[in-house]
């Protein structure tokens, strides 16, 4: 089961601790389990999962046979790998622009936890897929393979440049991959006008696992944000032994 830190919400210091809010304008979508004010039940079944940004993409799931169910203990949700999903059928981004997206999961049995597409006019999509046998980073159908671990972790999928750039991919504050110069694209492909959670904008490739926060930031994050984010992130989810040695937050979170 999940380790949960006990920071969150405290004082280290004698300063409030740093949270997502601190990215402003920049904070795109944001998912967060642990607080259950922003997620509807119906019985243990999640209807509806609240965004946090103030940006209004609320992710929702009508057909009780498709909802995921809150665990009010781990303060997760769990996919089915099945067919649960939450979605939202209408960009998360618009165009062509940065983006760096932290996501906090863990996998039974394969599945994609985030896909947000089809981004691009060539049908470009940001997944991530914490399988049985890698941890997938995808972006316009390329794919990097990180490490054998299913358990909880940070996913991090840092994309830099508005036209071409390069896109990265780290694992609980570790870089492990990039990518050179890619056309990211312009516009939408409107036939996967999505957002979905727990499975891929086909509503194919459902999660059989648990999910605990979305962080999805519009721009590029410069090391210090995300080592914030990072930072944040594993000591709210217990996950603060995984970060690097080297890591600003390895021994305490970062506050504001």
């Amino acid at each position: 089961m999940l380790a949960k830190g006990v920071l969150i919400g405290t004082v280290q210091a004698g300063a409030p601790l740093w949270t997502p809010e601190e990215l402003g304008a920049s904070l795109a979508f944001w998912l967060d389990a642990d607080d259950a004010s922003t997620i509807t039940l119906s019985g243990s079944s999640v209807t509806q999962w609240d965004d946090k940004s103030g940006n209004g993409k609320d992710v929702s799931q009508g057909t009780a046979s498709l909802q995921p169910v809150y665990d009010a203990v781990n303060k997760v949700i769990t996919f089915d790998g099945t067919d649960d999903v939450l979605v939202r059928t209408d960009s998360l981004i618009t165009g062509g622009a940065p983006r760096s997206i932290f996501f906090v999961s863990q996998s039974n049995f394969g599945g994609y936890a985030f896909d947000h597409g089809q981004d691009g006019t060539s049908g470009a999509r940001y997944s991530i897929r914490p399988n049985t046998a890698f941890i997938g980073f995808y972006f316009k159908n390329l794919q990097w393979s990180t490490i054998g671990d299913t358990n909880l972790g940070i996913f991090e999928f840092i994309q830099a440049g508005s036209t071409t750039g390069t896109v990265s991919a780290y694992w609980n504050g570790t870089f492990y991959s990039r990518t050179g110069a890619v056309n990211l694209g312009t516009g939408i492909n409107t036939a996967n006008f999505r957002i979905t959670v727990g499975a891929t904008v086909s509503l194919g490739g459902t999660l059989d696992g648990d999910i605990a926060e979305i962080v999805v930031v519009n721009s590029a994050t410069d090391t210090a944000t995300r080592e914030k984010v990072e930072g944040y992130l594993a000591w709210k989810w217990g996950l603060e032994s995984n970060l690097p040695v080297s890591h600003p937050y390895k021994s305490a979170p970062p506050t504001v």
